[in-house]
């Protein structure tokens, strides 16, 4: 593929909100018509979020200005996660027409396809990428049997795994927030699904077997269900509701001590349905179309309303947290102490 078309946008506001502990989160509003749902950050600094339209941005100073690039001869896909690899290079996934994985090797200046189909029937939901190469993505079931992709290369080549797990009609994936899938080892994962069946699957071998570990309780429905996950050892903290009805705050948050054999609800709920969530060492935090919330990583899990401000996304790197959303909109703030 060609060289990527640079848009430097016009930085229109810097919101500053201090209610976590007298942490500030520092939100970013750009002149941007994306709506980014996948975030990561690598070495040095680096950040990139990857969204509609094509668009993916990069920070190189952790967050505090952004370049942001329309891929081209992908300026209509739906860039829903994004992964920066251990060999430096960045791997984002299109999520359908073209269901795609692309690959840049020198800093988003170049972009290759390196697995693409254009077929309806195919919607890809998250993937992971482990610091050996080895990777998954995944996606809605086909013919009853969730879809797998694997990569061996870091991103540079994928291959159709016949392995997906077989779940009930109308089960599904959100790929709300790319963070419904992840890699724990060189063999192992674990992935979430929503819709008619809100149940964590993991496999022990690299994906050739799969095991549905538990429900996580969370409700059920074509809206419903979870929709992002992050996975500290033993401890996996899930977040999700119902996108139709932002407000509700019943069955947005579970987690699980024993690697998900057993579920929990926090004391106090986040206030309504939440697709990101990330994870620091003191502090938990989860955002959705209605705001922002946090909590103490101790404490029994009581979550705080922090701001109001729709944001879709959220990763952490050595203790700060980034976050994007709606609008082109981005930002970050830092783990308490």
């Amino acid at each position: 593929m060609g060289r990527a078309l640079i848009i430097i946008p016009l930085l229109t506001s810097l919101l500053h909100l201090t209610q976590a502990q007298n942490v500030a989160l520092q939100i970013q509003e750009h002149t941007l018509q994306t709506s980014f749902r996948g975030i990561a950050c690598g070495d040095g600094g680096q950040v990139w979020t990857s969204g509609e339209n094509g668009t993916i941005g990069h920070s190189v100073d952790g967050g505090v200005t952004w370049q942001f690039i329309v891929v081209p001869g992908m300026e209509n896909a739906s860039f829903r996660d994004i992964e920066w690899c251990d060999d430096g290079s960045v791997v984002v996934m299109s999520a359908t027409q073209p269901a795609a994985m692309i690959r840049s090797a020198d800093g988003g200046q170049h972009f290759d396809i390196t697995f693409s189909k254009m077929d309806s029937t195919w919607f890809l939901d998250g993937f992971d990428i482990h610091r050996n190469g080895w990777g998954l993505c995944y996606g809605d079931p086909i013919d009853g049997r969730m879809t797998l992709l694997e990569t061996k290369d870091f991103g540079k080549s994928w291959t159709v795994l016949p392995t997906g797990p077989p779940v009930d009609p109308g089960t599904a994936a959100f790929a709300a927030s790319g963070s419904g899938l992840h890699i724990l080892s060189a063999r192992k994962a674990v992935f979430i699904t929503g819709g008619t069946a809100s149940d964590l699957y993991q496999t022990k071998d690299r994906g050739r077997s799969w095991q549905k570990v538990s429900s996580t309780g969370l409700p059920s429905g074509p809206t419903s269900g979870a929709y992002g996950m992050a996975v500290s050892g033993k401890k996996i903290y899930v977040v999700g509701g119902d996108y139709t009805n932002e407000n509700d705050t019943t069955g947005v948050f579970v987690f699980s001590e024993n690697g998900g054999k057993t579920w929990k609800k926090p004391v106090v709920s986040p206030s309504g349905y939440r697709s990101g969530i990330a994870i620091g060492k003191n502090l938990i935090i989860v955002c959705g179309p209605t705001g922002v919330d946090y909590t103490n990583i101790q404490g029994g899990l009581v979550f705080k309303h922090w701001s109001d401000t729709a944001m879709h996304t959220l990763t952490n790197c050595e203790g700060v947290f980034y976050i994007a959303g709606p609008d082109g909109r981005t930002g970050h703030t830092f783990d308490t102490k």
